[in-house]
């Protein structure tokens, strides 16, 4: 039986609205699982269902796949992201006085962003590294202590500079499923098919450690 989503936040913001709003739709549409609107959306699991969690908007792509896979007006709902972000932005511009003006390079404990590119600095030698071994390899991993920053490495480093498109995901729990969604999106083509030749190239097994991905050619 899938999970029940979690209680939205209480408080009357815009943002919380439209998260509220996206999941009445879901329910008005039978309720069908986030797996199920992955499916036909083209989204991860996680992407959909934090598209309605109220903690942050989604992008406009993610929200108006929700809507469609829901049978919503595309229109109507894209109107609206528009004027939720507009609102959003207001609100986080007067909660921060004196700063509208300026963007802080410090990100805190969050990892640093493709976006954030330009503060990223300190590792132009890693990133050097790890963007020439890509050229060379077809396979790279990266490993580090917690908080080491192999995140921000990736997204604000190696990301920017990549020349080709990049598909940038954690794979949670399913990282196969995961990694068939995404590359399905940006190829445009069905998930399903990718995940099944996915599954043929390779020899899956779970351990307690993770999991382990064996190439059979």
């Amino acid at each position: 039986m899938p999970r029940a989503e979690r209680p939205l936040a209480t408080g009357d913001s815009a943002l919380l609205r439209f998260a509220a709003d996206l999941r009445l739709l879901r329910q008005k549409a039978g309720n069908p699982t986030y797996r199920e609107l992955a499916r036909q959306a083209h989204f991860s699991v996680t992407t959909l269902s934090s598209a309605a969690n109220g903690r942050q908007l989604p992008s406009l792509n993610v929200a108006l796949a929700y809507v469609r896979v829901c049978g919503g007006d595309e229109a109507e709902w894209e109107q609206r992201w528009h004027e939720v972000a507009a609102e959003t932005a207001i609100a986080e511009l007067e909660a921060v006085p004196g700063e509208s003006d300026t963007q802080s390079p410090y990100v805190g404990l969050a990892a640093f962003q493709p976006e954030d590119a330009e503060w990223f600095h300190g590792r132009e030698r890693l990133v050097d590294e790890l963007a020439e071994r890509m050229t060379r390899q077809r396979f790279v991993a990266v490993f580090g202590a917690s908080g080491a920053g192999k995140s921000s490495l990736m997204r604000a480093g190696l990301v920017p500079r990549w020349p080709g498109p990049v598909v940038l995901f954690t794979p949670g729990p399913h990282p196969v499923e995961e990694t068939a969604v995404h590359i399905a999106r940006l190829a445009g083509t069905a998930p399903g098919q990718l995940y099944t030749d996915l599954m043929a190239d390779a020899q899956i097994s779970t351990e307690p450690c993770g999991w382990r991905w064996t190439r059979t050619c």
